[in-house]
């Protein structure tokens, strides 16, 4: 039962998300890609990533500043997880292009994976426990139930 009582790493992102329009041309994609190189170049210069979010974002958490919270890496595509995987807290990725546009990713915290503490763990079979007598409970009440019970069909 290990896997029930260890965590795997979260991250906790903030996106900056610049789709690209319906149908893109070549020259569509250029332009998303520039405007997201001119956002980098912005967040390396000290530029709040919270309000280039707000103002430029088209993703989930834009009116957040893109702070989608915590994230592990099966939250995530493969593609886009690879490229968080190599940031550290407080780190911008460069500008990821997938199929519907261009992502720029921010970590702000990184929560270790690992085994659950002493506590956590209590408590979660705690409530387990708990759950289990419940229904075990509740399934002899509803067969004492239908055994006390008479039903007549008239046809």
């Amino acid at each position: 039962h290990k896997d029930q009582f260890s965590q795997k790493e979260k991250w906790h992102l903030r996106v900056i998300f610049l789709p690209y329009p319906v149908n893109p041309t070549d020259k569509d994609k250029q332009e998303v890609m520039n405007l997201a190189k001119k956002l980098k170049s912005q967040l390396d210069s000290g530029a709040s990533f919270a309000a280039l979010a707000r103002k430029y974002s088209q993703g989930p958490g834009a009116k957040e500043g893109g702070d989608v919270g915590y994230l592990s890496p099966d939250d995530l595509d493969p593609h886009l997880a690879k490229f968080v995987s190599a940031l550290s807290p407080g780190g911008v990725s460069q500008p990821v292009e997938t199929e519907d546009g261009i992502y720029l990713f921010k970590v702000e915290d990184i929560q270790q994976g690992g085994s659950k503490t002493f506590q956590n763990a209590k408590n979660y079979i705690r409530n387990l426990l708990y759950q289990r007598e419940v229904n075990k409970r509740y399934m002899e009440w509803l067969q004492d139930l239908r055994k006390r019970s008479y039903i007549k069909i008239n046809l």
